[in-house]
């Protein structure tokens, strides 16, 4: 398998694994969990999984160059960027429907092509700009704009939901970019620290004074910390540099075909035909500058 091709992989996992998060998160919510709770009890347990990890290379005798100043400063930033992410999309999984909430974090996809095309001064190809138009119409069929079921939307849910794709796209474009000279593990791990320090600054948690439901809590936010944290973590710290930030937005496109089915095997929620239409289109458009590269390599 080539570089390139990996780095495909590496996003598709990443993207797949935060597309179960929307699933989990509403199953938290109907245990009796706050959004603030679960997110950070989900940062402190994926940050220790990936502590742990860290440890285990060490022991394992695995070394690493010592970060400079400029990618230390960057990686952190980026796990902040992770950590504001998750306030505002659990915020609008709270006030909206897990479609609704989902098609608002999937502005990021427009945002980093504009993004990328700004920070690299020049204007995406044809195929990335048709890629983004079918993710786009896609994203609108599986999200259920069509069908009606998005027609009552609460302000403050809508205003949260912007807010996490804003900043969602500083994450994916910026692992392209940003710390790549760090080692993944290393990487990933210095991020989840970064936004466990922003959830616990917004979300200081006074309720462990008096909890004393740990059974209900710890498996959901082990499950939260693997998918919602290291995995996309570590993947998109091998994927996106090897890609590059425009494709990674594109290629994440992937997380909402995946969250809707996850919202039918888990939830129960009724998928329309709209939806899976647009879970086809959001298919097409991840593969498609992929394939066209491939004839442009052929010709």
């Amino acid at each position: 398998m080539s570089e390139r091709a990996r780095g495909y992989a590496w996003v598709l996992a990443g993207a797949s694994s935060y597309g179960l998060v929307s699933s989990i998160v509403k199953l938290t919510y109907r245990d009796g969990l706050a959004s603030a709770t679960i997110a950070t009890f989900q940062s402190i347990l994926g940050f220790s999984m990936l502590l742990a990890l860290l440890v285990a290379r060490r022991l394992a005798g695995v070394r690493t160059a010592m970060p400079s100043r400029r990618d230390l400063v960057g990686t952190l930033a980026l796990g902040a960027s992770t950590g504001i992410t998750a306030i505002f999309y659990y915020g609008a999984l709270e006030r909206l429907t897990a479609s609704l909430a989902i098609l608002l974090l999937f502005q990021f996809t427009w945002m980093g092509v504009l993004a990328e095309a700004v920070l690299a001064r020049r204007v995406p190809d044809r195929a990335s700009l048709a890629s983004l138009v079918l993710a786009w119409v896609g994203t609108i069929f599986g999200a259920g704009v069509l069908d009606g079921s998005a027609a009552h939307i609460d302000p403050r849910g809508a205003a949260y939901g912007i807010g996490a794709g804003v900043a969602y796209t500083v994450f994916v474009v910026g692992t392209s970019r940003v710390g790549t000279a760090i080692a993944a593990f290393e990487r990933s791990a210095l991020m989840a620290f970064a936004a466990l320090v922003v959830l616990l600054v917004a979300f200081p948690p006074r309720f462990l004074l008096t909890w004393t439901a740990p059974h209900a809590l710890l498996p959901w936010a082990t499950c939260l910390g693997f998918f919602g944290v290291i995995v996309p973590n570590v993947a998109f710290a091998l994927g996106s540099p090897r890609i590059g930030g425009e494709r990674a937005s594109i290629v994440s496109a992937v997380e909402l075909p995946v969250a809707i089915l996850a919202a039918h095997f888990i939830l129960g929620e009724r998928t329309s035909l709209a939806g899976y239409t647009g879970v086809a289109l959001i298919l097409v458009a991840v593969t498609l500058p992929e394939l066209a590269r491939a004839r442009r390599a052929e010709g």
